[in-house]
């Protein structure tokens, strides 16, 4: 954990891709990301999910200054599944964009005033709160469409929850692997 210009410690940031395992195989996925020039980490597959781990901290984890949301929409545009890309800047601000069969399905943000060229004008409440109802519905998860959708408007305090947590929420509503918290202290 980094510490700001205040000398406040910072929160992680990291960020994370997820496909179905079958959508794409992983020599598939290696080809790609070897194309990108991608630094990070492929998981093993395991109970049904491939993760794919971008460098954690790092902003850009590919050529053409793609990160983790532009690494996803490439590996989407081969899948013919459900893909969900993970953004996590410093704990305080959560970013979720899904895809399926290449398509995208909707962003999500829970902070756009932490956006690094944001303005002060920019709101700091949720944006795409609606990607509740895509996300249930791509991972089979219709009875937590509600629940996600609650925890998704949700302002958080940022002085006493870190979006991780919220994170970790989401990710079990899903039935996605919540362990993808943990690489931001790799």
């Amino acid at each position: 954990v980094a510490a700001a210009p205040d000398g406040e410690p910072r929160g992680y940031t990291y960020g994370a891709v997820i496909l179905a395992e079958g959508d794409l195989t992983p020599a598939a996925i290696q080809e790609v990301l070897r194309g990108i020039r991608f630094t990070g980490w492929i998981a093993p597959p395991r109970d049904g999910w491939i993760v794919v781990l971008g460098d954690p901290g790092d902003a850009v984890i590919a050529d053409g200054r793609r990160g983790v949301i532009e690494v996803a929409a490439e590996l989407a545009s081969r899948s013919a599944g459900g893909v969900l890309a993970v953004r996590v800047r410093e704990d305080r601000q959560l970013g979720l964009v899904a895809w399926r069969a290449g398509d995208e399905l909707g962003r999500y943000c829970s902070d756009p005033s932490r956006e690094p060229e944001a303005d002060q004008e920019v709101l700091d409440q949720p944006v795409g709160v609606e990607l509740a109802d895509s996300l249930a519905e791509v991972w089979g998860r219709w009875d937590a469409a509600d629940k996600l959708t609650e925890l998704l408007e949700e302002e958080l305090d940022p002085d006493s929850v870190f979006e991780s947590e919220r994170l970790r929420s989401v990710l079990r509503l899903l039935g996605l692997p919540a362990w993808i918290m943990a690489s931001g202290a790799l």
